[in-house]
Order: C-alpha cells, then structure tokens, then sequence
C-alpha cells in the first residue's frame, strides 16, 4: 500500500501464480547453474523469463484527487494494460467469503475438497475493484480497514 498525495496504491496480487511462480524461482536458479558452465544465452533466457514470472502484478491505483480508478498489470516496474475509470465517490469496502468445492475423482473414487478464501473489494458509484484476496479472515480485514482508513470510507463484513 502506497499512500502519497490523495493516491492510494495497493497491490492486489501476483500474475502468475501456484506453479508458476515456483517455476519463475526454478527459472533463476537455472540461471545461475547455467552461468558456471557459461552458455551465457541461456543464462540471459533464465534469468529474463523467471524475473518476468516474478515481478508480474495486479495493482489497483485510486486517486481521489482526480476522482479516478486505474487498474493495471505491472511488469518490470511499468504499467501495461490499464483501465481508467472516473468515480464520483468512493462508497464503502468490503470483505466477502467465497466457498470453493473441488470434486476429484480417480478409478471409481471421488473426493471433495471445500474451502474458503476470502475476497477485499472498493465500491465507487456502485461498481465493485477486486483490491485482495486471503485465506485469513483477519488480516484481510485489518487491510482493507487501513485503506479505508485512508480513504475516510467505511468497510463491511459479509457473512453468507
């Protein structure tokens, strides 16, 4: 979270995620092994592609000082893929659970596996910002309290 001037900056999530993010480190240290043996292209290949997987994001940038909304996918430290939108106001936060269900099933068997994360977003003239997401009630929640803090706008916790 960055707070500079009536701007309000969160990140709120990485690009590339399970696997992949794994396969970004696995990617430098391939890097790396490959710098010994000095095959200085695949040094080059390794190390650009696993820092593209790792320095990827989602951020969500609200400026309430030109009553704007951007979000955008950061790569390499620049903004690419923004959308702009213009509010009037910023109306509330608010945290929600979302139930997952996944049904596997192999020779016969099946099994279930529930879960539930939790989901943060900023409402602004009645349309929602995905702004983070956490297994953690809490810490989601004490988030998303200190952004609205920021903002001067109240949060709310939906129970389903």
């Amino acid at each position: 979270m960055k707070d500079v001037l009536g701007t309000l900056e969160i990140h709120t999530g990485k690009y590339f995620t399970g696997g992949f993010y794994y396969a970004g480190w696995a990617l430098l240290l391939a890097g790396a092994a490959a710098a010994m043996s000095q095959s200085w292209i695949y040094v080059l290949l390794f190390l650009l592609v696993g820092m593209v997987v790792l320095t990827t994001h989602y951020r969500i940038n609200i400026n309430t000082k030109e009553k704007y909304i951007e979000e955008y996918v950061v790569l390499f430290g620049v903004k690419t893929k923004v959308e702009r939108f213009n509010f009037a106001a910023i109306d509330y936060f608010f945290v929600k659970e979302q139930s997952y269900v996944q049904k596997l099933g192999s020779r016969g068997s099946t099994s279930t596996i529930k879960s539930i994360e939790y989901d943060a977003y900023v409402v602004a003239d009645g349309k929602k910002f995905h702004v983070g997401f956490s297994k953690n009630q809490k810490k989601l929640v004490s988030k998303t309290k200190a952004w609205a803090d920021v903002l001067k706008v109240p949060i709310k916790v939906v129970d389903i």
